[in-house]
């Protein structure tokens, strides 16, 4: 299961700044123990056609200049042989942002993705076929990290 998130990056800062790292964890409501980490793999462009998007040739670290803001669309992947448990549900997310060359977060930004019956329907379907087509979901209101369920523990770890 890959998510692609379009985001501004804006450094107000009179000195350049740079992204080392970024990675979202997802999780849902009612299980809040159960979290996911989806790791970063690629900027994406979006095609002439503006209905695919193919993979950039830019990587992190991300050099952004004093007071520039840019755009950028990463993509996330849950990459492991177990499936992505993906429910019917309002989903919490967690984009983590690294800065600086050091291992913690300097910026978390948090949103729910809400998987509608339409969209898991569609999601399903697409999986079946091996499809590499996008689905559109509505999102409401150190070293890197690599896709893997982890503990409470291991997420209280990230941010202290």
């Amino acid at each position: 299961m890959g998510i692609y998130l379009n985001i501004d990056f804006y450094n107000k800062s009179p000195k350049s700044g740079l992204i080392s790292e970024a990675f979202l964890i997802l999780y849902r409501n009612d299980n809040i123990s159960e979290k996911y980490v989806l790791e970063f793999t690629s900027f994406r462009l979006l095609d002439s056609t503006k209905t695919i998007y193919k993979d950039s040739e830019e990587r992190f670290p991300l050099v952004i200049m004093p007071k520039e803001r840019i755009n950028k669309t990463l993509s996330f992947l849950y990459n492991i042989e177990e499936q992505f448990p993906i429910t019917m549900d309002v989903y919490n997310a967690e984009l983590v942002i690294l800065i600086g060359d050091n291992n913690k977060p300097k910026y978390i930004e948090k949103f729910k993705i809400d998987i509608t019956k339409d969209v898991l329907d569609s999601y399903t379907d697409k999986r079946d076929k091996k499809s590499t087509s996008v689905e559109w979901i509505s999102v409401l209101g150190y070293t890197p990290m690599k896709s893997k369920k982890i503990t409470e523990k291991e997420y209280i770890n990230i941010f202290n």
